[in-house]
């Protein structure tokens, strides 16, 4: 974010190194996504996402645009459900790795929204979008619900950070709604 707003300041050299470093990272982002793997739509690639369009929108790099907007119309089909679920909460029965799956799809709709499109009520043909997704949530943020933590996690990484008494990571731990202000902050700016 930071950098967007610095860059036509710098001197050409540092701008060009920078700007280097950026595309490499968001080459190794793009490189990373191995499609036999869950991270290939899970909530890995929405953050994958997120770095690529930020720093396509930091460098103006329209290719890394294109690959972003196509990539989360595909994520939001991939890894939403018609009914607000994501697939990771699906998975791993977890409404904090549903937060930590629409934080970046938000944050990238925010910027995709400075072209005039509006990503976060976009319907993917599966009829899922962000919009959906958040207010899937509402019924646990605002106290309506609550949710066991990873009691119906499928994810075998769950249960072994659970044993280790990871914080938030036990299972059968109420959700804290709390934990979903920065996303419902990201939300309420769109």
């Amino acid at each position: 974010f930071g950098y967007r707003i610095v860059r036509a300041d710098l001197p050409v050299a540092a701008r060009d190194r920078i700007d280097a470093w950026m595309r490499n990272i968001a080459q190794a982002e793009i490189d990373s996504r191995v499609l036999k793997r869950p991270t290939a739509t899970n909530n890995w690639h929405s953050h994958r996402l997120k770095i690529v369009g930020l720093i396509g929108y930091a460098l103006g790099d329209a290719k890394l645009l294109i690959y972003a907007k196509n990539g989360f119309r595909a994520q939001i089909n991939d890894n939403l459900r018609p009914g607000g679920e994501s697939i990771d909460f699906i998975e791993r029965d977890a409404l904090s790795y549903h937060v930590y799956d629409l934080r970046p799809l938000v944050t990238l709709a925010l910027a995709f929204a400075e072209d005039g499109e509006d990503l976060y009520h976009w319907q993917a043909p599966n009829g899922a979008s962000v919009a959906r997704s958040v207010s899937w949530l509402l019924p646990y943020v605002r106290g309506e619900k609550t949710h066991a933590e990873f009691a119906g996690s499928k994810v075998p990484f769950d249960k072994a950070r659970s044993d280790n008494h990871e914080k938030g990571h036990e299972i059968g731990t109420p959700y804290d709604p709390k934990n979903a202000q920065p996303l419902m902050d990201l939300a309420a700016a769109r």
